[in-house]
């Protein structure tokens, strides 16, 4: 074979074949590198589990707030005092401060008994 030599130079790629050694340094940075990632994939997950709560309690309330303004009213508890009307035979719940009807409904069949007093001695 007869070579001529050209005037181009250029850095071109050639296969090299890894030792043992270097086998062994490529599989330690490996498991190093695997260990990284999972720790990374472990600490993402943490955060997003913890966006998710925060969302998900943010969109509860979006969903409740929206429900207001839709319907425009919410149920407040008030703390009332039951009264039964015998003329109309209703139940009628007034506001303990104000006096306010809050609720009227039909009487239960257990309104309508006579309640007997008994005093039990021991």
């Amino acid at each position: 074979m007869t070579l001529r030599k050209s005037e181009i130079q250029q850095t071109i790629g050639k296969k090299h074949l890894f030792t043992q050694g270097e086998k062994k340094d490529m599989a330690d940075s490996l498991t190093e590198l695997i260990k990284k990632i999972e720790d990374l994939e472990t600490d993402k997950k943490a955060v997003a589990d913890s966006f998710k709560k925060k969302i998900d309690g943010l969109e509860v309330e979006k969903m409740e707030t929206a429900k207001a303004y839709r319907t425009g009213f919410e149920i407040q508890d008030v703390f009332c005092d039951l009264y039964l009307d015998m003329a109309t035979n209703e139940r009628v719940w007034l506001e303990h401060e104000t006096g306010l009807v809050v609720r009227r409904d039909p009487m239960l069949p257990s309104d309508k008994q006579l309640k007997l007093e008994m005093d039990v001695q021991l």
